[in-house]
């Protein structure tokens, strides 16, 4: 082997380190000497030295099978590293490089006719004539011309050529894989980036990929790309997508293949694309600004300051100092220098809008709403900011004034003078700003008098994207009850694969495209309206960008953006759809008053109604909870274990479907002007709230219903819910567990025992309270009503099987008119276990209205669940995107006039 590959080898690295050494404005330990980068020219300087230097080739007519791979491979190494450079300088050793090229086509004549490649390499054949994509399959046909020793046409010969000797060094009787893994990064370079634009497209292509892949982790605390990436590339080796999705190349294939294209072409959009990749997939920074130059003019000023204003004062610390050496590029600068280079080139790089919306997730809330902000200005506004404008060249003669008196102060003021000429002396600097603000300002004044923006129309077009990989993004996090969650072709895959070729397709820059496949997510978790996202549409455009950015933010604290989302839409609520009933005064000196009181009554009951339309709400259909005994640890014993049943029983908990909403008010029912408790106890046994979960998870406030039905005064309500709830362990929950589990041994599902249980125990506090309100209210029924008639069960179809009623006008009509009861004094006559009485009924309640009542005290007794938040993540997200939407909507909701 020759000795010039290893030089090659070392030029080579410094060519993938050149645009890092820029970036970072360091000197990466190049072989260039003290040069902190290099450039085209120094490479073909450097190049053309090793070139001259190399040992003497061997002739075709010294080939034999032993050192023909070797032969190969030297050919192809510096034909490699000419035709990369001829990307830019087509002139560049152009006859040597037609000499190689003729060399290396014999060589594989040689190698073809003395049959060096085995057996194997069919398998290759076959595998591209299954998977090859038509987006290079003109480029695949060429390989195959060159493995039969056929010239294929010249523009695909060094693709064709790049395949082939990735082969053979893994076919060639003598194997030698290595030298190709140390060059194949120009190898894949010269095959796919003479033409920009198809490069672009395999950048973007194998970009979106990656995002589709990391967004699939099946994982709930993702936090950024470049923290999942490893855990993404062991993803893509175990299910051997490398060659089936990827199209053989890795990230770090084409971001190498970037770094050289930098070098090569050296335009603004390779060295952007470059610092966003890194950024992006290693989380590696970048200089914006280094005060490597003032270094030496600080230090000098801190030596003046000390010895002429303070010699008779010792200080420790300098008076002139920073408290860092470089300033890093914040993510926000990067995202808005990535913005301006490609905005106009959106359509045709989704990869970067991937990679800017991934950006997007380390940037802070004040950066966010910055960029997306609307930016205009009224009459006000822009005199004041001419007003600072103009303040700019008061300010600079102000300074003028200043050096001129220290000039004339002698040898002193000079000092004092050039000191202050470090912080001083930007002017020009300033003068160009304000000339370019005023021209903009300018711009903006002729782009609003014609109607247009053109600034942000493409920032609302970016974010409308974002809201796109918002969804996708969340959509990764879905678990659904299929057992093949984990399979292709499962309900999870069925939701994110349409969006994943909508990105590459470009479709999702379609808002039709976008309504179908997000009103198609909307039904399948049980939301029957449908929703425009078109952001144009919107009338609070501030609403939306808060929306993106909360639900943008990382996994491993998304947790609080869902409550900040949360509380974002009721306070939105509030302001357009209040809902609350005011007391109307009486009197006649309050008349103005209560017929204003009156008519915004009347606009709550319509805004509920239309609250009723909008919050339809979403299903869960496995809604989990875990209680003692059936949470304790006994249950997940080894003997459990060893039968076979590694969750071990009650693991999943108590199973049940329940519907969600976001407004509590939303499922409010008024009874001649009062709330009807009875109806809105009987959803909340079935239905979440969001914002009242957001209330015990920000809050950690008691449950509204748990705590008013603990109120002795409240009883009745506490028996029709008691009642209500015997009802649905009975019926719907009993019925919808055995459809669920069509086609298992019942045995085999625990929430069916665990179902009994509650059973016993809701009829037992039932019937102790029964006990305990006919003993207060002084009758005695001879035959107390039940928990659940069979017959009043038959005659309301199944709707209430409830006599709470009957017992409710019995005392009425025999019984005291105030009954006085208390939960903690019941009488050991109607309770055994009297003391624990109102402990167990609490404790039953927060089971019922599914509360998470974790205690870390008493986490024995504590009703808890997986983290509500985290484990529907997706679900929660998708409709608080559907209700942002809605909301701006709620004006154009028809309801009945009442």
């Amino acid at each position: 082997m020759s000795t010039s590959l290893p030089k090659l080898q070392i030029l080579l690295n410094d060519m993938l380190v050149n645009a890092r050494a820029k970036r970072t404005q360091q000197n990466l330990n190049m072989s260039f000497g003290e040069k902190d980068y290099i450039t085209l020219l120094d490479v073909k300087a450097r190049f053309s030295e090793i070139w001259n230097d190399r040992n003497m080739f061997m002739t075709i007519d010294e080939l034999n099978k032993e050192n023909a791979g070797d032969f190969l491979m030297e050919n192809a190494i510096f034909y490699f590293f000419m035709r990369t450079i001829q990307i830019k300088d087509s002139d560049f050793f152009k006859l040597e490089s037609n000499q190689l090229k003729e060399l290396i086509f014999k060589t594989i004549g040689y190698i073809h006719s003395n049959a060096l490649m085995d057996e194997s390499l069919k398998r290759e054949r076959e595998y591209f004539d299954n998977e090859t994509s038509e987006g290079n399959k003109l480029e695949i046909e060429a390989f195959y011309q060159l493995l039969k020793a056929k010239m294929p046409k010249e523009e695909y010969y060094d693709y064709a050529l790049g395949f082939y000797v990735a082969f053979a060094s893994k076919y060639m009787e003598k194997k030698n894989p290595y030298w190709y893994l140390n060059f194949k990064s120009i190898i894949d370079y010269v095959g796919n980036a003479r033409n920009p634009e198809k490069f672009s497209v395999l950048v973007n292509e194998i970009i979106v990929k990656y995002f589709y892949l990391f967004c699939d982790l099946k994982t709930i605390d993702k936090k950024f790309m470049h923290t999942e990436l490893e855990l993404t590339e062991r993803r893509i080796f175990n299910l051997k997508l490398r060659e089936k999705v990827l199209s053989c190349w890795s990230i770090k294939d084409i971001y190498d293949m970037v770094c050289i294209d930098c070098l090569v072409r050296d335009d603004v959009k390779q060295n952007i694309l470059e610092e966003l990749m890194a950024k992006v997939f290693y989380n590696e920074y970048s200089i914006s600004y280094s005060l490597q130059s003032n270094r030496t003019a600080v230090k000098e000023a801190n030596e003046f300051w000390k010895s002429n204003l303070f010699k008779d004062k010792i200080l420790k610390n300098d008076i002139i100092g920073f408290s860092r050496d470089d300033y890093y590029t914040t993510p926000y600068q990067l995202f808005n220098a990535v913005f301006y280079v490609f905005k106009e080139d959106f359509n045709q790089n989704p990869g970067i809008i991937a990679c800017l919306y991934l950006l997007s997730t380390e940037m802070d809330a004040d950066s966010f709403f910055s960029f997306f902000s609307l930016e205009k200005e009224d009459e006000k506004d822009g005199k004041l900011t001419n007003h600072y404008l103009r303040k700019i060249d008061d300010t600079l003669k102000q300074e003028s004034i200043i050096n001129h008196n220290l000039e004339i102060r002698g040898e002193r003021g000079k000092n004092y003078r050039r000191y202050h000429d470090i912080f001083s002396g930007y002017k020009d600097a300033i003068k160009k700003g304000k000339t370019e603000e005023c021209l903009k300002l300018q711009q903006e004044k002729q782009d609003l008098e014609l109607g247009v923006n053109r600034n942000f129309d493409l920032k609302r077009d970016l974010l409308q994207r974002f809201l796109w990989f918002t969804i996708v993004f969340k959509c990764g996090l879905f678990y659904d009850n299929d057992e093949d969650v984990y399979k292709i072709n499962s309900d999870r895959d069925k939701m994110l694969i349409p969006f994943c070729n909508g990105m590459i397709g470009n479709e999702y820059a379609n808002i039709k495209y976008v309504n179908v496949n997000f009103n198609s997510i909307l039904k399948k978790i049980g939301v029957e309206n449908e929703i425009d996202l078109f952001i144009d549409k919107v009338k609070d455009y501030r609403s939306i960008v808060l929306l993106v950015y909360n639900l943008s933010r990382a996994e491993f604290n998304s947790r609080e953006f869902l409550i900040n989302e949360i509380n974002s839409i009721k306070k939105i609520q509030e302001e357009k759809l209040h809902v609350d009933l005011k007391d109307v005064p009486r009197g006649e000196k309050f008349q103005a008053k209560a017929e204003e009181i009156k008519e915004y009554n009347k606009v709550s009951k319509r805004n509920l109604e239309k609250l009723k339309k909008i919050d339809c709400g979403f299903k869960l259909n496995s809604f989990s909870q875990s209680f003692y005994p059936f949470s304790a640890s006994s249950f997940h014993s080894k003997e459990i274990w060893l039968k076979g049943n590694k969750q071990g029983l009650f693991s999943f908990g108590f199973e049940h479907r329940v519907d969600c909403k976001l407004i509590w008010e939303t499922d409010n029912e008024y009874s001649d002007g009062e709330l009807n408790w009875r109806v809105i106890n009987e959803r909340g046994l079935t239905t979440r709230y969001l914002y009242r979960d957001r209330n015990s998870y920000s809050h950690h406030s008691d449950h509204s219903s748990v705590n008013a039905l603990m109120k002795p005064q409240n009883w009745a309500n506490l028996l029709r819910a008691l009642a209500y709830y015997y009802l649905l362990l009975r019926c719907r929950f009993w019925s919808e567990r055995i459809c669920y589990r069509e086609g298992y041994n019942i045995q085999e599902d625990d929430t069916f025992f665990q179902n009994l249980f509650l059973q016993s125990e809701v009829e037992d506090i039932y019937n102790i309270l029964v006990s305990l309100v006919q003993e207060s209210a002084g009758v005695i029924i001879s035959k107390p009503p039940v928990i659940f008639d069979e017959n009043k069960y038959d005659e309301t179809c199944g709707k209430d099987a409830s006599t709470v009623d009957d017992l409710l006008t019995y005392i009425e009509q025999h019984g005291a008119k105030k009954i006085k009861i208390s939960y903690s004094e019941i009488p050991e006559k109607l309770d055994s276990n009297y003391e624990i009485f109102e402990m167990r009924l609490e404790r039953l309640l927060k089971i019922m209205f599914m509360v998470n009542d974790f205690d870390p005290v008493d986490q024995k007794h504590s009703v808890k669940f997986m983290d509500f938040y985290s484990q529907y993540n997706t679900e929660i997200s998708i409709y608080l995107i559907y209700m942002a939407f809605a909301m701006n909507y709620c004006d154009d909701v028809k309801v009945d006039s009442l």
